[in-house]
């Protein structure tokens, strides 16, 4: 098994020599989560950024296997970002538009299959969108997303479960 390397908001007064990360989160916008020179110390040519989105965003994740229901990342005190449809298997996102409520989005592909997926959820500032192996999977207006703060889990729902 291929070792999991996280950094969360990386600083400057890290050691010179540390180990590339395959995921950086950055959970909140000010000066010293920010820092260009820190982020690329830690990141390697295969290392997933994932930052709050006060703007744009893209979370871009591989996946195998699964079963409906389970989550693949979510907030600690917010919606699941991207989970395995509990019905269906396919892809979806609960992370909402501010303010409404926010419906989830259910992608047209399921995921559960057993093969390597390259799953993405995205959000241009209008409109949030799943890509499933690079291909649009569904999409609906989204003006405005949720405010999301605090940890963010990989494989595992807001209780540390696997489920939603």
């Amino acid at each position: 098994m291929e070792e999991l390397i996280v950094y969360v908001d990386p600083v400057e007064s890290l050691q010179d020599a540390v180990p590339d990360a395959s995921l950086v989160l950055i959970t909140h916008s000010h000066g010293d989560h920010l820092s260009s020179s820190a982020i690329n110390r830690v990141s390697g040519p295969n290392t997933v950024l994932l930052g709050p989105p006060d703007g744009p965003f893209t979370v871009s994740v591989w996946v195998r296997g699964g079963t409906p229901g389970q989550v693949i990342l979510s907030s600690v005190r917010g919606p699941s970002w991207l989970l395995l449809d509990p019905e269906t298997g396919a892809l979806r996102t609960d992370l909402g538009s501010a303010g409404r409520g926010g419906s989830p989005l259910v992608s047209d592909m399921a995921v559960s299959d057993g093969a390597w997926r390259q799953v993405a959820l995205v959000w241009d500032g209008n409109t949030r969108f799943l890509y499933v192996d690079s291909v649009e999977a569904g999409r609906s207006s989204a003006s405005q997303m949720d405010r999301v703060t605090g940890a963010q889990r990989l494989g595992a729902g807001p209780r540390l479960d696997s489920a939603q």
